[in-house]
């Protein structure tokens, strides 16, 4: 047996960047996700516990509606063509009983 899941989302974003030197240069963002339709299966299965002998579970119930997130960063040019940059996430769990999400990322870009 399969289980599958089928979520349709919308998002909302807006992001900036501002320079804060020639090299240095602020990067914010915030978005939020909204989830418009789920079809998710339920999961089923049997026990053998006496008047269980099927079961079935609706997967669903306990998703958020909306799902914010925030970013933001500093970007610095070491060259024309390179730059390193640093950024910090913090969004909501599409569950709702889960704590929010964290995410720390490091880049170094190359153009040629």
């Amino acid at each position: 047996n399969a289980a599958s899941s089928d979520e349709t989302y919308a998002t909302f974003g807006v992001r900036s960047e501002t320079p804060l030197t020639p090299k240095t240069t602020l990067q914010l963002g915030a978005a939020v996700d909204a989830l418009l339709s789920d079809n998710t299966d339920p999961i089923e299965g049997r026990s053998a516990v006496p008047g269980l002998n099927r079961f079935q579970l609706r997967s669903n119930l306990d998703k958020r509606d909306l799902l914010p997130v925030a970013n933001a960063g500093v970007s610095y040019a070491l060259s024309p063509n390179s730059s390193v940059s640093g950024q910090v996430q913090v969004g909501a769990s599409t569950h709702k009983e889960e704590s929010a999400v964290y995410g720390v990322g490091v880049q170094y870009r190359y153009a040629f």
